[in-house]
Parts: C-alpha cells; sequence; structure tokens
C-alpha cells in the first residue's frame, strides 16, 4: 500500500481480500505507522518529519518572518496532521505568528495567501480535502496557491522542488522508494 489511506483501508479489510498474504506499507510517516493494527507478516517503509526542523528552517531561511500561513486540509489525516503541527511548533509562538488554515476551502486559502501580510511565509503541508469536503490532488492544489501566493512557500517534499516551493528539509522521496522496493523483495522471497 502507498500511504496512510490505503494502508488503513486494505488493513481493515487484509481478512476478507487476501488473509495470508505479506503486505509492504509504505509512504507513511513513523506516527501514523504506530498506530496501525500491523500482523507479524507486516513490513512498513516509514520516515519521520522533524517538524519543529520545519519551523526552523523557515527562520533560518527568513529570519525576518513574523506570519507563517500553514496549509493543511481538514481530512482526519490531516486533523492529525494540525495536531502535531500545532504541539510541535508552539516553542515559536513567541517569536511568529501561526496562521492555521484547515477551516478553509481552497478558493479561501488562495485568497488569504494572496493577501498576506509583508515578512510572511507559506508552509504547504498536506492538502488532501479542503474544510469544503473536496478533494485535492496535491500537486494542483500546490500549483493553485503558488499562482496567487504573496509570500514564499515551503514544503514537506523534494518533488515540490521546480513546482512552487523554495525549499524546506524534504523527506527522501528516492530513499523511501529504494527501502520499499527492498522491503517487496523480501516479502516476495518470503523473508519475515
Amino acid at each position: 500500500t502507498i500511504g496512510p489511506a490505503a494502508a488503513r483501508f486494505y488493513l481493515q479489510y487484509r481478512s476478507e481480500l487476501f488473509p495470508a498474504t505479506p503486505t509492504v506499507i509504505g509512504a507513511l510517516e513513523a506516527r501514523i505507522a504506530q498506530q496501525l493494527p500491523l500482523s507479524p507478516t507486516d513490513s512498513v517503509v516509514a520516515g519521520r518529519f522533524d517538524l519543529r526542523g520545519l519551523a526552523g528552517h523557515i527562520l533560518q531561511v527568513l529570519p525576518e518572518t513574523e506570519t507563517i500561513a500553514v496549509v493543511v486540509g481538514a481530512s482526519d489525516t490531516e486533523r492529525f496532521w494540525l495536531n502535531e503541527l500545532k504541539r510541535e511548533f508552539a516553542p515559536f509562538a513567541g517569536r511568529v505568528k501561526f496562521e492555521w488554515l484547515n477551516d478553509l476551502s481552497l478558493v479561501q486559502v488562495k485568497e488569504h495567501v494572496a493577501t498576506l501580510p509583508p515578512h510572511s511565509a507559506i508552509l504547504f503541508s498536506l492538502l488532501i480535502v479542503d474544510a469544503a469536503g473536496v478533494p485535492h490532488e496535491r500537486r494542483d492544489g500546490l500549483e493553485r496557491l503558488h499562482a496567487v501566493a504573496n509570500a514564499p512557500i515551503f514544503g514537506l517534499y523534494e518533488s515540490e522542488l521546480g513546482k512552487g516551493v523554495v525549499g524546506g528539509p524534504y523527506a527522501a522521496q528516492r530513499t523511501r522508494g529504494e527501502q520499499l522496493a527492498l522491503a517487496t523483495l523480501d516479502a516476495l522471497r518470503g523473508d519475515p
């Protein structure tokens, strides 16, 4: 499986789908993986976001930043990350103002990021479903925000470079892909 939604779906219905088949689960963050009902035949390739380091990175690159607008959607997964972001960013509360955009539709988010005050930055964290219940493909949402944003956008994934973000301490997607391929080969060989 690729991603949290696919992992949850498969693990919920595995007994009806492929009860004796080893499972390789990828594209997860370790905090999500810890919540899954895994079996001894499951392999998980997970990374860990340094969320506190992400806020620190933005402030290192743009030390005069006063406001960080955080783009995050409204799905269950996104609500989990909203809480994690708020918890990890709390030490920066006296240094910078965080604007949480999880209660806005994409149209409203676009309007908001087009009118941010000077010395602002945008963190494009996760936008799967906006507050209006509309699903969005990650790159499309990023491109739509980039087209109107009046502040630099930081992201989480190296694949976003060239798509509108100026930087970020990226999750190594290529390395995770290689690890996922190796775990799949182990599963195909019957290795635990």
